[in-house]
């Protein structure tokens, strides 16, 4: 075999896949660089490929690198790569690694998507659980128009232009925890079958086992239909507040949001100290306070521009955050049980 790869491409891969090798593929004037991980007898499967542009000259074969052998290559290198050796303009290497070749995976795909804005794909992210115990909220959502993600404590939801068809596709946690790698300008591809599903952007492919037999919270019954209080606010300056605070190390994880009239107050207290800022707001129906973990608060304001609107049922109940228009955030104030 023969082929010629830049070195960033290995580095790339072995950061998206913890596979302990690799196999560089030429066939049919194809180069692919292939990671794949199989777990549980190969009942669950995840693959990265990266397609490589082709220079002519290429041989069919296939050469396996172990994962320590990358470590080896500088950056942005032309690699020359054969049966017995990988070359650079400096550096020669002799390697006797034997292995089987690793197959891309191959599916006909039953349902797909194309997600023109990435970035507001990705802002919903920070919702995504991180507990092992329902790995479905572990996956983010696409069902036609929104995109969804949800832990239990907070969800977002981003409602767009999407081309979906066949209703929603679950996209499974190893490809959502690879989202922060693409720029978010990015446009994805996104498809799925009975067995798979593919997210591709630009030249790489990310393959992994679906999720079969499980189905997504039914995230439209947990939006509150009406609201008895609103509250418009700047979110720049309520995420301002509430980053002074984490950064103060609040123990308790707990601020009071005292809403009212013209402006509304944000308060903690300790053993030895008693903070209180006030910020502006607009609100429309009764004063209320509510208490809500500061993270929570950060992550779901940190993506609006201008204004957001609060809705609010009560001091129990979550606390619908909206543009009025494509981004709905539901955060679930302190003290409450899981909402679903």
């Amino acid at each position: 075999m023969k082929a010629v790869i830049n070195s960033n491409s290995l580095i790339e891969i072995s950061k998206l896949i913890k596979a302990d090798e690799f196999s560089v593929v030429v066939k049919d004037e194809e180069v692919k660089i292939i990671g794949t991980n199989t777990y549980e007898n190969e009942s669950y499967i995840e693959q990265v490929v990266i397609k490589e542009n082709s220079y002519g000259n290429e041989k069919n074969g296939y050469k396996t690198i172990p994962r320590n052998v990358i470590q080896l290559f500088p950056k942005n290198t032309t690699l020359i790569i054969d049966d017995d050796y990988i070359k650079s303009e400096d550096q020669e290497i002799k390697l006797e690694y034997e292995a089987e070749e690793s197959n891309e995976i191959k599916f006909q795909s039953k349902k797909n998507a194309i997600i023109s804005n990435f970035g507001e794909m990705t802002e919903g992210k920070y919702a995504v659980s991180r507990a092992e115990t329902r790995p479905v909220l572990k996956c983010m959502y696409i069902n036609k128009s929104d995109i969804v993600a949800l832990d239990g404590y907070r969800m977002s939801v981003r409602s767009y232009n999407n081309q979906v068809k066949n209703d929603s596709i679950i996209i499974p946690s190893f490809i959502v925890d690879k989202f922060n790698k693409f720029n978010k300008k990015d446009v994805a591809f996104i498809f799925e079958n009975d067995d798979y599903v593919r997210c591709c952007f630009g030249n790489i492919n990310i393959v992994c086992s679906r999720h079969v037999g499980v189905d997504f919270i039914d995230y439209n019954a947990l939006l509150p239909k009406e609201s008895k209080i609103e509250v418009t606010i700047e979110p720049s300056e309520v995420v301002s507040i509430c980053d002074k605070i984490l950064k103060f190390g609040l123990d308790s994880k707990l601020i009071r949001m005292n809403f009212k009239k013209n402006k509304s107050e944000i308060s903690f207290k300790t053993y030895d100290v008693e903070f209180k800022k006030s910020f502006k707001s607009n609100l429309q129906g009764e004063e209320i306070e509510m208490a809500f973990n500061p993270k929570y608060i950060v992550d779901a304001l940190k993506n609006y521009k201008g204004q957001a609107i609060l809705k609010i049922v009560d001091e129990i109940s979550p606390m619908l955050i909206t543009d009025g228009d494509k981004k709905k955030d539901l955060v679930l104030p302190i003290k409450l049980m899981r909402w679903y």
